[in-house]
């Protein structure tokens, strides 16, 4: 139980704040048809967001929250990031390292969760599937 709250937590963690940085940097993305595909990763990384919150809910947990401080600091960096990427292609640049490390980061958590719970590691998996997706997707604008 303790190996789904761990790998639940770190997909709920990274998921959130996919969603989070889409939104910062939607402001400054004028580009319609990379701003609706940024819609489309964020809708989707909301949705993974609430799969890992009811996994977690459903094991008499709570979601843990990044720290104020955390969350302040990846805001900032997100904001930063975005006042320099200025074109379709960096943009698209950024997007793709995230999703990079998001996959690393899913693949990191389900190696350190072997014995989590058959329905945690297929949403790891599908986080890892959809990041790809996103690389995939955004490639075009490279």
């Amino acid at each position: 139980m303790k190996q789904d709250e761990n790998l639940l937590n770190k997909i709920y963690k990274e998921t959130k704040m996919g969603e989070e940085n889409i939104n910062v940097l939607l402001k400054s993305v004028g580009e319609t048809k990379l701003r609706s595909d940024l819609i489309t990763q964020m809708e989707g990384y909301a949705s993974l967001n609430t799969k890992a919150k009811r996994q977690i809910y459903e094991n008499r947990e709570n979601p843990v929250e990044e720290a104020f401080f955390t969350k302040l600091m990846a805001s900032g960096m997100t904001r930063m990031n975005a006042a320099a990427a200025t074109t379709p292609q960096k943009i698209a640049e950024m997007m793709i390292q995230g999703s990079t490390m998001g996959i690393v980061e899913a693949k990191k958590a389900l190696s350190q969760c072997k014995d989590a719970s058959r329905p945690a590691r297929k949403l790891a998996d599908e986080v890892i599937a959809f990041e790809q997706n996103n690389i995939e997707r955004l490639k075009e604008y490279l």
